[in-house]
């Protein structure tokens, strides 16, 4: 934690705030932090899917990182102090409380259904279901750091369903809440359930078996990733800038 604390609070550091279309945060990707992100694969593997695991009744084998991000909550009109009341994409959610919780005033996270703000110490997680409704709450004082993770649960659709709890609108979705897509293979985690699946290919062996092999990954819908892959190999098309960090992550520059 002091390491990423001292990245984050020094000066110049760039947030960014428009990541999220409709709860937009002040926030950094995980991934933008490449020590970070090797840590973060490490403690998700050893501690947090593990407890997801078990304390949801699921299957670690069937549960993938959609997005991890470090966000600031600030006080005293200095930016964003608070999140409004929102679902997130991801079956499951996870916040890590970065900063002493001595160092701010207010925040936490509400549900819709509880009357009071939860909280967690410094170092702790909290983890819920991200189907839930729920909101940041405002910071009046100081600043609050946490990094928030998303994680997806592709199984059976019963096993999901009841999950869905109160979500609006048509379930599942075609993309995030419910649905089988895959929009992060780039992330340690997701990358080494690909290769697993695949045999323990790595390079240009994995994108060759994506490519044009069935798919591997049970109830992970890879059909855009394997054309993505199939057009790479080809012609060396790069659509996007997370194809490019699966490249990165998968046959280097």
């Amino acid at each position: 934690r002091r390491r990423l604390l001292g990245d984050i609070t020094r000066p110049g550091f760039e947030w960014t705030v428009d990541r999220h279309a409709n709860f937009p945060t002040t926030d950094v990707e995980v991934h933008a932090l490449p020590w970070l992100d090797a840590e973060m694969a490490a403690l998700l593997e050893a501690e947090i899917l593990p407890s997801i695991e078990r304390l949801f009744a699921t299957d670690q084998r069937r549960l993938f990182v959609r997005d991890q991000f470090v966000v600031k909550y600030s006080g005293g009109g200095g930016g964003q102090a608070s999140l409004g009341s929102h679902f997130d994409e991801s079956c499951f959610s996870f916040v890590i409380q970065l900063n002493d919780p001595g160092e701010f005033t207010g925040g936490g996270t509400l549900f819709a259904h509880a009357t009071e703000a939860l909280s967690v110490p410094q170092g702790h997680c909290l983890l819920f279901c991200g189907y839930q409704h729920h909101e940041g709450v405002a910071v009046t004082e100081g600043c609050r750091y946490i990094l928030t993770g998303f994680v997806d649960l592709r199984d059976e659709d019963e096993k999901v369903r009841p999950f869905y709890g109160t979500l609006p609108g048509e379930l599942p979705r075609p993309h995030g809440a419910g649905s089988h897509d895959f929009p992060s293979p780039h992330l340690p985690t997701n990358l080494a359930r690909l290769q697993r699946a695949y045999g323990g290919a790595a390079g240009t062996e994995l994108l060759e078996a994506i490519a044009h092999q069935p798919p591997a990954l049970p109830h992970v819908d890879t059909e855009r990733l394997a054309r993505r892959c199939a057009n790479f190999l080809q012609s060396g098309l790069v659509p996007d800038e997370k194809f490019y960090q699966f490249l990165q992550a998968t046959v280097g520059d």
